[in-house]
């Protein structure tokens, strides 16, 4: 077991002496049920978010992710479907519970952070932090985009600084957000022609 450092606050974060400290970059991947990035027929579209920490070279040695509180914002097109649910990753919701919320199209108000001692302590670099699945609410030409919204007590990510666990600082990085986008192609001409014999067999059986 990590030994337990308790001096970050979520809720009042304090900053490491000195100037803002290193970059964190939101990353982001799209799946769908085939492994590509193509929403087809009968399939939707999986998005994970995950976050990239890069140190200045004056920096102390980096430790891990700490803590962020951000939405994901429907842009284009994304309201031409809806969220079927979503799972914050790496128990970075344990510390708080997950406070996350949903019109149907964005999340709001999604809480992530670990404490140094915590026993599914995560140092990824980058580490996954949610995902979430959307679905179209028809199969059309629709190319769709989310945007990341950070905003912990400015547009910083938290994360911890130093040589162990014992002795760490929390710095805040400016963080570059992520402008996620994804398509949706229709069924071809000849699938909905199958489609549609296939369902009126069925119901001449019925």
């Amino acid at each position: 077991m990590k030994p337990t450092l308790a001096i970050l606050a979520l809720t009042t974060p304090t900053l490491a002496d000195g100037p803002l400290q290193g970059t964190a970059t939101w990353l982001y991947d799209v799946t769908t049920q085939d492994g590509d990035a193509l929403v087809e027929p009968g399939e939707t579209a999986t998005i994970t978010l995950s976050v990239l920490m890069e140190l200045a070279p004056d920096d102390g040695p980096y430790l891990a992710f700490a803590a962020s509180i951000f939405d994901v914002l429907g842009a284009a097109g994304a309201e031409q479907g809806h969220i079927l649910g979503w799972q914050v990753l790496n128990h970075l919701a344990d510390l708080t519970g997950d406070l996350t919320t949903t019109d149907g199209v964005s999340l709001f108000n999604i809480n992530a952070g670990q404490l140094t001692g915590s026993y599914d302590f995560s140092d990824d670099n980058p580490i996954d932090v949610i995902t979430f699945e959307w679905a179209p609410d028809s199969y059309t030409d629709l190319e769709v985009a989310y945007d990341t919204t950070t905003d912990y007590n400015g547009p910083y990510i938290y994360v911890w600084q130093g040589e162990d666990y014992w002795v760490a600082d929390i710095a805040a990085y400016p963080v570059t957000e992520a402008a996620i986008t994804f398509t949706v192609i229709p069924a071809p001409a000849t699938a909905i022609l199958f489609a549609t014999a296939g369902a009126t067999r069925r119901r001449r059986r019925t």
